[in-house]
C-alpha cells in the first residue's frame, strides 16, 4: 500500500511541475513587464506625467499584491502543503515562501522604492547623455 502511495504522489508531483513553470514563468514576465514600464515612462518625459507615473506605480503595486496573494494562497494549499511536508490549509512562513518572496517581490519593490525617491532620474540621465 505505501508503494503504491509514493507513485501515486509521485504522478501527481510531475503533474503539478509543469504548472508551476508555467506560473513561474507569467510571473517573472509581469516583474520584468511592469518594471520596464515605470523604467521607460521615467525616461522619456510624458506631458501628464504625474499621472501617468501614479498610474504605472499603482499597476506595479496591484502586481505586487496580486503575486503575494498567489504566493500566500500556495502555500495554504492542500496539495502543495502536502508535497512540500507543511499543515495544510494554514500559511507556513518557509523557506519556499521566503525565497519566492524575495525572488519576485522585493526586485519591484525596490523598483518602487527608486522610483518614489526620484532617484531613477538620478541614474538615467547621465545614460541618456551619452547615448545622444
Amino acid at each position: 500500500m505505501a508503494l503504491a502511495e509514493s507513485v501515486a504522489a509521485t504522478q501527481v508531483v510531475i503533474f503539478i511541475a509543469q504548472f508551476f513553470v508555467q506560473l513561474r514563468n507569467l510571473v517573472w514576465g509581469a516583474v520584468v513587464t511592469s518594471s520596464l514600464l515605470l523604467m521607460a515612462a521615467t525616461s522619456y518625459p510624458f506631458h501628464p506625467e504625474k499621472l501617468l507615473l501614479m498610474g504605472l506605480i499603482g499597476l506595479s503595486g496591484a502586481s505586487m499584491a496580486g503575486i503575494v496573494f498567489v504566493l500566500v494562497e500556495m502555500n495554504r494549499d492542500e496539495v502543495v502543503s502536502r508535497v512540500t511536508r507543511t499543515t495544510p490549509g494554514k500559511f507556513s512562513l518557509d523557506s519556499g515562501f521566503l525565497g519566492s518572496f524575495f525572488t519576485y517581490i522585493v526586485p519591484v519593490a525596490g523598483v518602487l522604492a527608486a522610483q518614489l525617491s526620484g532617484s531613477f532620474r538620478w541614474l538615467l540621465e547621465p545614460l541618456l547623455r551619452v547615448m545622444k
